[in-house]
């Protein structure tokens, strides 16, 4: 097994060269003790693996069987790193990243987050350790976002539609011939707007949740905005730290509405979520489900 070393101080090409290396279909993420990400790739048709871990340090290791081709792809992908922030969605200028929570769960809000980053609020998240929230627990993504939410406070938008408001949205965009995807869009550019008045930003990533005319269409008069939208987008820390912020704000939500209203209230939309919703029914009532669900998915026809 072959192991070679690379230093990367910059940021910037750090976090360009992360971001290529995720868009690996092979690679899984593995939690590592002192570095920023582990990437294991898997050797097609083989067993083998190949290994990259991002030190704290700055120092990158690569490992594996130096006789592969993907060893060789890699290899050559991040010595030639220093030429990859021509190709990032962001430059040494400001971004902001934006992602969702809550969108596939029958109980509970909608809720999605904006954050500014820069070069000083990129090492912090870095040493906060921000990555995709679904790949932590519950607990973990409310201890990192207390964290972000103390230091980055300022940096944060978050828009969150409680149960009653977004029925009444979706409702309203129905009713226009809208879906979903509308108010999802809505609800990110207003994100956006609202932290544009805080802050100077000219780049935003999303972590794309629908064709890019929903969003193009909604931020079409903000000028000065250039908006990239992809799968996977946790892979940009600022994403990432809006993932986490906008599913600690999920999760607090949806536990003050079991406080509310003395039920469990399950994430998602599986069959317990079903029995949920029909104890609820027994104790509440219908009428009062729109308070704590999201009324038009196919659980309620269910009930």
């Amino acid at each position: 097994m072959a192991t070679r070393s690379y230093s990367f101080k910059d940021e910037t090409v750090r976090s360009a060269l992360e971001q290529k290396l995720r868009s690996f279909e092979n690679a899984s993420e593995t939690t590592e003790k002192n570095c920023l990400y582990r990437l294991d790739f898997d050797i097609p048709g083989q067993k083998k693996r190949i290994v990259v871990k991002q030190y704290l340090t700055g120092t990158l290791v690569l490992s594996g069987d130096e006789n592969s081709l993907l060893f060789s792809r890699l290899a050559r992908l991040i010595a030639g790193a220093d030429d990859l922030t021509g190709e990032s969605p962001r430059t040494n200028s400001p971004w902001v990243g934006v992602d969702e929570a809550g969108k596939g769960d029958y109980f509970g809000p909608l809720v999605v987050a904006a954050v500014y980053s820069d070069k000083t609020i990129l090492r912090r998240l870095r040493e906060t350790g921000v990555r995709d929230s679904k790949k932590l627990s519950d607990d973990k993504v409310r201890d990192m976002a207390s964290k972000l939410e103390a230091g980055i406070g300022g940096s944060i938008n978050v828009i969150e539609l409680m149960p009653a408001s977004y029925n009444q949205l979706i409702d309203r965009f129905k009713r226009e011939n809208k879906t979903l995807n509308d108010l999802l869009a809505w609800a990110a550019s207003t994100a956006i707007k609202d932290l544009k008045k805080k802050k100077e930003f000219s780049r935003v990533i999303v972590d794309q949740f629908a064709k890019e005319h929903y969003l193009d269409r909604r931020l079409a008069g903000t000028s000065g905005l250039d908006v990239l939208q992809i799968p996977r987008g946790e892979s940009d820390p600022a994403v990432a730290t809006a993932s986490i912020i906008a599913r600690a704000r999920f999760l607090r939500r949806l536990k003050e509405l079991e406080k509310r209203f003395g039920t469990v209230l399950p994430k998602g939309a599986s069959a317990q979520v079903l029995e949920a919703a029909r104890t609820f029914i027994k104790k509440h009532g219908r009428g009062r489900l729109s308070a704590v669900a999201k009324v038009h998915f196919k659980t309620t026809a269910s009930l």
